[in-house]
C-alpha cells in the first residue's frame, strides 16, 4: 500500500499535477446600500404608483430590468399600472390588532405612574403605534429624548426611521445611538450627528465632504452643547424588529424579501383590469360613419374607455356597398386571471399574515377553532412583534422617568415596569358558553372555574364570588362545603370530647 501512494505522489509530481481545487472567487455586487433599501421600502409602504413607476424605472437591478414596474410601455400601446396598496394594509393591520388590544402599563410605585401618566397625556397620538409601524417596514428605528422647557415640562420624545439612525456595537453590544439630522447654513447642506450613549449625548458636524467641522463655528447651533450624566441610563432605545441577514447589526423589513411578490400581484392585478378594458363590447363604425371634430372636420379619435374601432364594408359610391355596424362581445378567460391572482396573493402574505384578517373572503368555517386554525400567520408575526414592544415600552418609558429625575436633581432609582398586551383571535362568547357548558354537564369542571372561564378578568372578584353563590344555590350545594372528619361512615355527626363529657 505505502509503495503504492508513494508511485502516485512521484507520478504526480512528474506531470506537474495539483492536488488541490482551485478556490471558486465570486464577486457579487450590492445593488443598493442600507439606506436605498430603507428608501424602496418606504416607497412601497407609501403606496404611490407614480413613485414606484419612478423608482424602478431609474433602479439597475442587474437582471436586466424585467420587474412590472420596471416595464415602459412600446410607442403607441400604453397600458396601466395599479398599486394594490397591499403593503400598506399589512403593516397598518397588524399595528392596529397589536397596539390596540394593548392593556393598562403598571408600575411598582405610585409616584412614577402618576408622573407617567402626565407624560403620557402629552405624547402624539398613537405614539408607540406610529413608532412600530415604521420600524415594521424599515426595519428598525430609534426614539430619543430631549428636554425643552420652553416647549414643554416633560420630555419629549421623537422617533427616527432607520436611514435617520445608526447603532455603534461592540462584540454585539450596543454602545451609542447615532441621529442623523439635515443642517443647513448657506445653502449648504452639513449633517449632525447627535450621539446617545449610556452615560451622555455629544454632537459632531459632518460637511457635504465628508470632513468634521467644528460646531463652534456655527453660531445657529450654539444651544447644541454636549451632556454628560452620572448615573447610567439611555437618552434613547432602538427598535429593532428581527435581524437583518443582508445589513449586520440592523433590523430586518417586514417587506423584505417580499418585493417581487408585492411587484407580481401588482402585475397580476392590473392584468386583470387591462384585460376587462380590452375585452370589453366592441362596436366596429365604418370610416364614413365616424363622427367628426366640428372645428377641424377630422375624425374623433376613439377613447380607450369606448372601445370604438373603424370597419371599413365598402367604398363609399360603391354599387351594392352598404355601411354596417358590428357589436362584438370579447371572451375573458376569468379562472386564469383568478388563478394568477390567487397565487401571486399567497406569495405576498405567506409567512406575514392570514387573508381572513386583511378581510379577504376565504372559505367560510362556523368552527372557532377552525377559524383560528386558519389566523396562525397573523398569530405568529403578532406575537413577535408584541415581544419587542413588552421589552422596548417600558425602556422607553423608564428613559423618560430618569430624565425627569435628572432634571429635578434627584437620585437615581430603579423602576419595574411592565406591559401586556390582550390575546389575539379568542373565540366567541357563544363558543366559550357552549364548551364550557358541556364542561360543567360532564361533571369535569366546577363553578368557580366555569365563572373564571368565562368572564376571566372583565369581571372583578366581588362579582366572581356572588356568582358562583348563585350558581352553587341553584345546585344546591352550600358555599362552604363540610370537611368529611365532621361526618361518620353512617353519615352522622362525629361526637366529640365535649359530648361525652
Amino acid at each position: 500500500m505505502r509503495i503504492n501512494e508513494t508511485i502516485k505522489r512521484k507520478l504526480r509530481n512528474w506531470l506537474e499535477m495539483d492536488k488541490g481545487m482551485n478556490p471558486l472567487s465570486i464577486r457579487i455586487i450590492e445593488t443598493m446600500d442600507f439606506e436605498a433599501n430603507c428608501f424602496k421600502n418606504s416607497i412601497w409602504y407609501r403606496g404611490d404608483p407614480s413613485e414606484l413607476h419612478q423608482f424602478y424605472t431609474q433602479f439597475d437591478d442587474m437582471m436586466g430590468n424585467t420587474r412590472f414596474w420596471q416595464a415602459v410601455a412600446t410607442n403607441g400601446v400604453n397600458f396601466r399600472k395599479i398599486h394594490t396598496g397591499l403593503p400598506a394594509l399589512i403593516i397598518d393591520t397588524l399595528a392596529d390588532i397589536t397596539f390596540d388590544d394593548m392593556n393598562k402599563i403598571e408600575f411598582n410605585n405610585l409616584e412614577a405612574q402618576e408622573l407617567w401618566e402626565a407624560i403620557e397625556k402629552e405624547l402624539p397620538e398613537d405614539f408607540f403605534k406610529d413608532s412600530f409601524k415604521e420600524a415594521m417596514y424599515m426595519g428598525d428605528g430609534a426614539v430619543r429624548f430631549t428636554y425643552d422647557s420652553k416647549i414643554s415640562k416633560y420630555p419629549i420624545p421623537e422617533f427616527f426611521p432607520a436611514d435617520m439612525v445608526d447603532f455603534k456595537r461592540d462584540r454585539g453590544y450596543l454602545k451609542a445611538i447615532i441621529f442623523k439630522m439635515p443642517f443647513v447654513f448657506k445653502d449648504r447642506e452639513y449633517l449632525l450627528k447627535e450621539i446617545h450613549t449610556n452615560y451622555s449625548i455629544d454632537y459632531e458636524l459632518w460637511n457635504p465632504e465628508g470632513e468634521k467641522e467644528n460646531i463652534l463655528d456655527f453660531p445657529e447651533l450654539a444651544d447644541v452643547k454636549p451632556l454628560i450624566h452620572d448615573a447610567e441610563f439611555w437618552t434613547a432605545v432602538p427598535i429593532i424588529i428581527g435581524k437583518s441577514p443582508k445589513y449586520k447589526g440592523r433590523g430586518k423589513s417586514l417587506f423584505d424579501g417580499k418585493e417581487d411578490a408585492f411587484d407580481s400581484f401588482d402585475e397580476a392585478y392590473s392584468q386583470w383590469i387591462e384585460a376587462l378594458r380590452d375585452n370589453r363590447t366592441k362596436t366596429f363604425i365604418p370610416e364614413q360613419m365616424i363622427p367628426k371634430d366640428p372645428k377641424t372636420g377630422l375624425l374623433l379619435k376613439p377613447s380607450p374607455f369606448d372601445g370604438r374601432f373603424v370597419k371599413i364594408k365598402g367604398l363609399t359610391g360603391t354599387e351594392g356597398a352598404s355601411p354596417n355596424i358590428d357589436v362584438e362581445q370579447g371572451e375573458i378567460d376569468d379562472e386564469g386571471l383568478l388563478a394568477s391572482y390567487n397565487t401571486a396573493l399567497d406569495q405576498c402574505l405567506q409567512g406575514l399574515i392570514s387573508p381572513s384578517t386583511l378581510g379577504i373572503d376565504v372559505k367560510k368555517l362556523d368552527n372557532a377553532e377552525a377559524q383560528r386554525e386558519k389566523e396562525k400567520a397573523t398569530i405568529s408575526t403578532r406575537n413577535k412583534i408584541v415581544r419587542i414592544a413588552e421589552k422596548v415600552i417600558p425602556q422607553i418609558i423608564e428613559a423618560a422617568l430618569h430624565i425627569m429625575d435628572m432634571v429635578g436633581y434627584k437620585p437615581y432609582r430603579e423602576y419595574e415596569i411592565t406591559i401586556s398586551f390582550g390575546e389575539y383571535a379568542n373565540p366567541s362568547f357563544e363558543s366559550v358558553v357552549e364548551t364550557v357548558g358541556k364542561a360543567k354537564q360532564y361533571g369535569v369542571m366546577s363553578n368557580e372555574t366555569v365563572v373564571d372561564e368565562m368572564y376571566g378578568d372583565s369581571k372583578d372578584d366581588d362579582w366572581k364570588e356572588k356568582e358562583v353563590a348563585r350558581l352553587n344555590a341553584i345546585d344546591g350545594l352550600n358555599s362552604k362545603e363540610p370537611s368529611i372528619n365532621e361526618f361518620d361512615d353512617l353519615g352522622g355527626v362525629i361526637p366529640t370530647e365535649e359530648d361525652y363529657e
